[in-house]
């Protein structure tokens, strides 16, 4: 039982380090773009610009630990933009056991199995971080989407604030004006494929990367991993089910007083453990 927590605290650190780096620096660094390529490039921003309001689905969880057998667990997932995203982990007969509320004031992390909960706002996610945390970017991490350090969703008319270029069929954005971050993006077939998320004065890297993309233009199959010069770990999701832009609404309780609340110290603890 101890295991499943693990899926949460993984995705948390993710959140974390997605969010981390927001702050703009004061001039953003400009891009010229007057060739011919590069405007067949821009061509690629507008694809790849965001179409789903909503995703549902059931998913298979894996979690991958470095030098360990990997670990797999049934649950759901729900996106509603602009509103929240809800992970669950449910492995016997559709029973919740464990599940993660992120929406635009904070992020609830529950574990049903020992009756204790997080409880955190961006604002203190921020002061523990030194830096802004931003709900869009996970939201946009999550829908496959495009976003730059202080706009999401992006337009066609925001193609001049990223650095492109060509690596062979790959056409690659970068977002350099976080203050602390870089983002980048790898769109291929029309698709983004992956975003890369690193650290500017560290080795930290955070990957997200997208497969099996379903009529509907959404990834069946996601995976995210952390490292620090080598890896640390991952998580993968396998979308089964899926429905698109048909949520109205997302329903999450929470908890009442016979769960215990603990500390974003506590939680921080158990990530390093992990």
């Amino acid at each position: 039982m101890k295991l499943r927590p693990r899926y949460f605290y993984l995705l948390l650190c993710s959140v974390l380090f997605v969010a981390c780096g927001t702050k703009k620096m004061l001039q953003a660094p400009a891009h010229t773009q007057t060739s011919q390529i590069a405007k067949e490039k821009n061509k690629e921003l507008s694809i790849a610009l965001p179409q789903n309001e909503s995703v549902d689905a059931n998913v298979t969880y894996t979690l991958h630990r470095n030098g360990k057998k990997d670990k797999q667990v049934k649950g759901t997932l729900q996106i509603l933009r602009g509103k929240g995203i809800l992970i669950r982990v449910a492995p016997f007969l559709g029973i919740t056991v464990a599940e993660m509320y992120i929406q635009p004031s904070g992020i609830t992390v529950i574990d049903h199995l020992n009756s204790r909960y997080l409880q955190t706002d961006f604002q203190e996610l921020s002061n523990r971080l030194y830096t802004r945390l931003n709900y869009q970017s996970v939201e946009a991490l999550f829908l496959n989407a495009l976003f730059l350090s202080d706009k999401y969703p992006v337009e066609n008319g925001d193609k001049k604030r990223f650095g492109i270029k060509q690596e062979g069929n790959t056409t690659v954005l970068t977002d350099n004006s976080h203050q602390q971050a870089i983002s980048k993006f790898y769109i291929e077939n029309h698709q983004l494929q992956k975003t890369e998320l690193s650290v500017k004065t560290t080795a930290h890297k955070l990957l997200w990367n997208y497969a099996q993309f379903s009529i509907e233009g959404y990834p069946q199959q996601i995976r995210i991993d952390l490292s620090e010069k080598t890896p640390m770990g991952g998580l993968s999701i396998n979308l089964r089910k899926a429905g698109f832009n048909r949520l109205k609404h997302i329903d999450f309780v929470t908890p009442d007083n016979s769960y215990d609340r603990v500390s974003m110290t506590d939680v921080l603890k158990m990530i390093s453990s992990l």
